[in-house]
């Protein structure tokens, strides 16, 4: 993340909505990624989802008014306001959603919502559960739902704890269900470049193994012996598709540390030690051999001389680690692959013209009632959907296992 600056020339921050010191309100550019000052002068104004409920920091044009920022046109459904957890619990997704979509904005990978493309363009659904429709957090077919209760951080910790996860964290969900979609878009969009899709199969394993077949086996077995010179996560074992997103996830929660170190100046520099990796030894099956890891693994290196230190400043605060993960030569290798095909989009982005991300169109309809056989948490109930949401029907949910229990 980058540190930016006020008129003022005072420290302000992401999530920011006032400077502190001169008082002014800003909001954040996507477009220049900027902070702006919004004056009465400014072309500027927030989003409508920061003017009407305050959870929302981008900014629009100031005409037409009304409009929603790049963020939150990828809102598919929000929840009812009027009832608990409401709009604290929102905003807190809406948090961690927008730093998740600064990271894929910052790495120009495609983002286009379901009005641009009904089929696989990106929306988010955020939902509470009921006793009638329990929701599961995961992605099917373009569309992420996020479970609102977990806004509760004791909530959360409970569901870390079950799921003997070393950290669970919003940002995290998002990351995470954000390679899903990109796995969606780039190996299941006609036309299929198989030969990357061997390649994934060679770094990854072989994704048509079944998948309710492998959740079972993880949560009755659990990981298997020695997982931790292969995964970045238990969690990753469970199935090729896990592996990818688990990975991906890491390979954003490193580039944006570091990013985060470099603009609050603190030194990352990578240092020769028993971490440090041979690009010898990180070898990608073809298409994907032409390139040297040596730069990619100069990230790994800066990473793998901040983490420590990240994790001991976290222990003299009396926290846990903030990274408790250590990497081997082949998860490296993985994280290798996602670096190259995330280069591979990246590149083809630069060479082709912008495209601007259509504005969400307003609907009326009810949303639709769960079909039969849809997996938990993907159907909404009507209920759930705040009566004031403007982009509640930008697409139909169609039964498909969800990826991430």
């Amino acid at each position: 993340m980058k540190a930016f600056r006020c008129c003022c020339s005072n420290t302000l921050y992401f999530e920011n909505s006032h400077c502190l010191q001169c008082g002014v309100q800003v909001g954040f550019d996507p477009a220049t990624s900027t902070m702006v000052p919004l004056t009465k002068d400014s072309p500027f104004q927030w989003c409508n989802n920061g003017l009407q409920h305050g959870v929302c920091n981008w900014v629009v044009p100031r005409n037409p008014a009304g409009s929603l920022c790049v963020a939150c046109q990828f809102n598919h459904i929000i929840p009812n306001l009027s009832v608990e957890p409401g709009v604290p619990a929102w905003a807190r997704f809406e948090r961690a959603k927008r730093r998740a979509l600064y990271s894929i904005l910052q790495l120009d990978l495609p983002l286009v919502n379901r009005v641009a493309d009904p089929v696989y363009g990106l929306a988010f659904d955020f939902l509470v559960p009921t006793p009638a429709l329990p929701v599961t957090t995961g992605h099917q077919n373009g569309v992420i739902t996020m479970n609102l209760e977990e806004a509760n951080d004791s909530i959360r910790e409970r569901n870390r704890e079950q799921l003997r996860e070393p950290y669970r964290t919003l940002l995290g969900h998002f990351r995470h269900e954000l390679a899903h979609y990109y796995w969606y878009l780039w190996f299941e969009k006609p036309p299929v470049n198989f030969d990357l899709l061997n390649g994934f199969q060679k770094v990854f394993g072989d994704q048509r193994v079944d998948y309710a077949s492998a959740l079972q086996r993880y949560y009755t077995s659990g990981p298997p012996p020695g997982w931790q010179l292969t995964h970045v996560s238990s969690y990753a074992t469970m199935h090729p598709w896990e592996d990818w997103a688990e990975t991906w996830a890491h390979y954003l929660h490193i580039t944006d540390a570091l990013e985060t170190a470099r603009e609050f100046g603190m030194s990352a520099e990578p240092v020769a030690s028993e971490t440090s990796f041979d690009p010898a030894t990180i070898l990608l099956p073809p298409p994907l051999t032409e390139e040297d890891p040596s730069d990619f693994l100069e990230i790994i290196h800066r990473w793998s001389a901040l983490s420590p230190a990240l994790n001991e400043i976290a222990s003299s605060l009396g926290q846990r680690n903030l990274y408790p993960f250590v990497h081997s030569t082949t998860t490296v290798t993985k994280l290798y692959f996602i670096h190259q095909i995330i280069q591979l989009a990246e590149n083809r982005a630069q060479s082709l013209p912008a495209a601007p991300v259509p504005p969400a169109a307003p609907a009326t309809a009810a949303a639709p009632p769960p079909s039969p056989g849809s997996a938990p948490g993907v159907a909404p109930l009507p209920s759930e959907v705040a009566p004031d949401n403007l982009t509640k029907d930008l697409h139909t949910a169609q039964p498909q296992a969800i990826r991430k229990g």
